[in-house]
């Protein structure tokens, strides 16, 4: 169990089985913590798996960090930051329920975020992809309160979907897909890109969230 300490913290809670068997397993000790010092005294505002669970993303609202180990009291050592280290130093989650993890169709898990440069997605190893390039994003966003943003996981539909409230109080959604439907959508993009014609017909063509 992995939790956020409310309201507004720094702080990482978490608890492991004391021993893992058919007898020890709901045998779970108090909670232990990892404290995330920074220079802003930034808080956590979301944290999600990747890597097919192996991973453990703790995002803020401006980057975000992978831990490598969660410390029991009868590790050798000390709990210090050398259990951590950036997954981006400039990209995180806006609020809450701004990330989530996504099982791709090949059975990788990544996880997926917004923040206020837009949607992201990572494994927190190897790779950072942007999801909203073909967006203008700061004016679509423009009036939205970040924080409130959620992702939501649609895996029947391939997709992710993202749930906001824009500047005239109206509830609004985008679509963004992965596996082979998003690989389509990429594809028909850069074909339309070809056409001016068409792009200008058909604008929303352009934006992969509408597809599939």
């Amino acid at each position: 169990m992995v939790t956020i300490a409310p309201p507004n913290s720094s702080r990482l809670y978490y608890s492991i089985p004391s021993t893992i068997s058919a007898v020890g397993i709901e045998q779970v000790p108090e909670l232990y913590f990892l404290d995330f010092i920074t220079d802003n005294n930034d808080t956590i505002t979301s944290i999600t798996k990747a890597n097919n669970g192996r991973a453990l993303i703790v995002f803020f609202e401006r980057y975000s960090m992978l831990v490598l180990a969660l410390p029991q009291a009868t590790d050798p050592g000390v709990f210090d930051q050398r259990i951590v280290e950036y997954v981006s130093n400039r990209r995180g989650a806006a609020g809450t329920h701004s990330a989530t993890e996504v099982t791709l169709t090949s059975g990788r898990t990544i996880s997926v975020a917004v923040d206020a440069l837009g949607v992201w997605a990572t494994d927190g190893i190897s790779m950072i992809h942007e999801w909203s390039n073909d967006l203008d994003w700061d004016t679509h966003m423009s009036g939205v309160t970040m924080a409130d943003i959620q992702l939501e996981d649609n895996p029947e539909m391939r997709r992710v979907e993202m749930l906001y409230t824009d500047g005239s109080g109206n509830r609004q959604a985008f679509h963004y897909f992965y596996g082979q439907c998003r690989r389509r959508v990429m594809y028909l993009q850069r074909r339309l890109q070809s056409y001016v014609g068409l792009v200008q017909v058909f604008p929303n063509l352009l934006q992969g969230h509408v597809l599939c």
